[in-house]
């Protein structure tokens, strides 16, 4: 599958980085990596800390919606919407004892749930 592919199916290189600010720990079969020859791109599995001078640490989970969904709330609703000619996806959670609600748009499902993710675990 080639990279472009990829990013259709992992979060988007911002939401990696946010996510990791909001404490995501969970490993993920997929990773936002840049080395000495490339730059930011989609990897399988994650990066030995010692494999590039450049990396230092600096690589973030690029979670599949799959991934991300085991980490969510069962009460969650996913919707597709089309507007102005763009698909997208709305993931909404109400909760039946607080006047809460969270909504998260996106035009990659992916992103929507990782937007999701970092709401719920704001540090």
């Amino acid at each position: 599958m080639s990279n472009q592919k990829l990013e259709s199916h992992v979060v988007s290189l911002e939401i990696a980085k946010q996510l990791k600010e909001e404490g995501w720990k969970k490993e993920t079969e997929f990773w936002w990596v840049i080395t000495l020859i490339s730059n930011w791109h989609i990897s399988m599995g994650k990066p030995d800390e010692g494999w590039c001078i450049l990396n230092k640490g600096n690589y973030f989970a690029a979670p599949l919606a799959t991934e991300i969904l085991e980490e969510l709330p069962n009460d969650l609703r996913i919707e597709r919407y089309e507007a102005v000619g763009e698909v997208g996806y709305e993931v909404t959670i109400c909760y039946k004892d607080k006047e809460t609600r969270h909504g998260f748009c996106g035009l990659n499902l992916t992103n929507a749930l990782g937007k999701m993710w970092g709401a719920l675990n704001e540090k």
